[in-house]
Parts: structure tokens; C-alpha cells; sequence
């Protein structure tokens, strides 16, 4: 069921894109993430932690609300 509701989610957000990109063309967004949303380790926790000391980005990791990484997460934001 969960395949599902992320496969709408997708179908939805590239039928909506179009309509707000330019919205979005001077952001600075990075989207980081690691292991299936799963971990909060290695490259990709590096990349996230340089990005977060950076000025003028908007930074967002990518996590499984149940995963046990997710706290971590929590008390870094």
C-alpha cells in the first residue's frame, strides 16, 4: 500500500511542477538523504552537515518518519 501512495505522490508532483518552477528558480535547495530514508550516516550526513553551515541554502535530509535516525534528525534541526 505504501508503494502506492509514493507512486501518486510522485504522479501528482510531476504534474504539478511545471506550474510552480519558477517558484523555485533562485532557491538554492539541496535534498540529501541516505540508505532508503533509512540511516543518518556517512557521505551523505557530511554533505548535510556542510550544507547546513553554508548561507543562502535551504538544506532538507530525506527520512522514513519511522526509522530510529529520524530523532537524530530531530534534535540537529
Amino acid at each position: 500500500m505504501n508503494k502506492m501512495k509514493y507512486l501518486v505522490n510522485m504522479l501528482i508532483a510531476y504534474i504539478l511542477y511545471p506550474f510552480k518552477k519558477n517558484s523555485f528558480k533562485k532557491k538554492k535547495i539541496w535534498i540529501v538523504g541516505g540508505n532508503a530514508g533509512e540511516l543518518y550516516v556517512d557521505n551523505g550526513r557530511a554533505m548535510y552537515e556542510y550544507l547546513r553551515a553554508k548561507e543562502g541554502i535551504e538544506e532538507y535530509w530525506v527520512i522514513n518518519k519511522n526509522s530510529k535516525s529520524a530523532q537524530k534528525i530531530k534534535k540537529i534541526n
